[in-house]
């Protein structure tokens, strides 16, 4: 059992990103965080390996502001996600499911596996953005592969 995460309950936000950072580098993504955007950043962008972006916002809580942060990045990104603490309560979820959707917003979920280790499970998958600017993801992308 990994002993500093026995329990979400103390889990930061900051925390749920770094061990996502971890979780999702290990699924072959390029990974960068508060990459900035705007007059704000994102919390986390990943890269396929096809160059794909995809915006990642984390909430410990209220999932819909969540939401509304990642569909602002929509111009710069091919799809957008967010990622919360998997709820408990099984009608919770089908209701977030429900909203990610018809948001076409992806929706991670983070929790602890039976050993007390960090997992995401991606439990609504994104809709490729129509909304994205070439030019604008293409400067994102370059920008995040120079580093």
């Amino acid at each position: 059992m990994n002993s500093a995460l026995n329990t979400l309950s103390n889990l930061t936000e900051l925390q749920q990103v770094e061990l996502s950072i971890k979780i999702l580098a290990e699924r072959n993504l390029k990974v960068f965080k508060e990459v900035p955007l705007f007059s704000s950043s994102i919390d986390m962008i990943a890269i396929n390996n096809n160059n794909e972006l995809s915006a990642i916002e984390f909430k410990l809580r209220n999932w819909k502001k969540a939401i509304d942060q990642v569909k602002k990045h929509s111009i710069a990104v091919d799809y957008m996600s967010i990622c919360i603490l998997k709820p408990k309560n099984k009608v919770t979820r089908e209701k977030i499911e429900d909203v990610c959707k018809q948001e076409k917003t992806g929706l991670l979920y983070f929790y602890l596996d039976e050993k007390g280790n960090p997992e995401i499970f991606e439990a609504v998958k994104p809709i490729k953005s129509d909304f994205y600017w070439d030019v604008q993801k293409e400067s994102l992308l370059n920008m995040l592969l120079e580093y």
